[in-house]
């Protein structure tokens, strides 16, 4: 097996790969077209053929794809010791045994949506949110899920408005649901579903989901989401608009 980092040389390889199935490689085809100056892809390479592939995004976010044999010495090529890395489910006995002492370890499922086969009955009050409610939002999220989202800062928030949108629903006056979206080369993203504890089972998260994906599927074909396997309650929000599970993948946090 040869370890080489993406080149010239053998990039149409990978984009014949990758095209194979464009939602388990979406973040390899989203952080190559988008963001290549922070992004790094190795192959593992049998006969020329890729058996594995591992994305670096800004030194610190891994995606692995193939065959969980070749994760070891793809692995062996990353710089730094902190990171997240997310991969196949079958690579969940490697990567334990590679980080033993890792701090998170969670199994999370994408969903996928074609089309909305049913009207969804809409909470009112869904808004759009601007820049200016960043600090809102960064603190929203951080109080909802502390272990993802407990570093987040209003500059990162800001910074999303590039290339998202944000709807968000207020009672009297509080920020109490919020959710992302971005169109992708593979289709439509929900990137964040958030609701304060207080206002849960309200149906505010379907509406918001709903409303996000109403609003993508203007020019998207597919609608994707990632969401913990084990976060019943928002799985079961996310069936009732129209998504379906499509794969599961291991997260570990080195």
């Amino acid at each position: 097996m040869r370890i080489s980092e993406l080149t010239e040389e053998l990039e149409p390889a990978f984009w014949k790969h990758v095209s194979q199935d464009p939602l388990d490689y979406c973040f390899f085809i989203l952080d190559l077209r988008r963001r290549r100056e922070k992004t790094q892809v190795f192959l593992a390479l049998e006969k020329q053929e890729i058996c594995g592939l591992m994305l670096i995004y800004d030194n610190e976010i891994v995606q692995l794809r193939g065959a969980p044999e070749s994760y070891p010495s793809l692995l062996s090529k990353l710089g730094k010791s902190k990171v997240q890395i997310t991969a196949p489910m079958s690579s969940k006995q490697v990567l334990t045994s590679l980080y033993p002492a890792a701090t998170l370890q969670e199994n999370l499922m994408l969903m996928r949506l074609e089309k909305l086969n049913k009207p969804i009955k809409m909470t009112r009050g869904i808004k759009n949110l601007e820049p200016d409610a960043s600090a809102e939002i960064a603190s929203l999220m951080q109080r909802t899920n502390p272990v993802w989202w407990g570093e987040i800062t209003s500059s990162d928030v800001g910074k999303s408005f590039g290339d998202s949108f944000w709807l968000g629903i207020r009672k009297a006056g509080s920020l109490v649901a919020v959710g992302e979206a971005r169109s992708l080369e593979v289709g439509g993203h929900v990137v964040i579903a958030a609701t304060d504890e207080g206002f849960r089972n309200k149906g505010y998260a379907t509406s918001i989901v709903s409303e996000l994906v109403r609003r993508l599927l203007k020019t998207a074909k597919v609608v994707l989401i990632f969401v913990l396997e084990g976060n019943l309650a928002a799985v079961h929000a996310y069936e009732k608009v129209g998504f379906s599970p499509y794969r599961c993948y291991f997260v570990l946090r080195t």
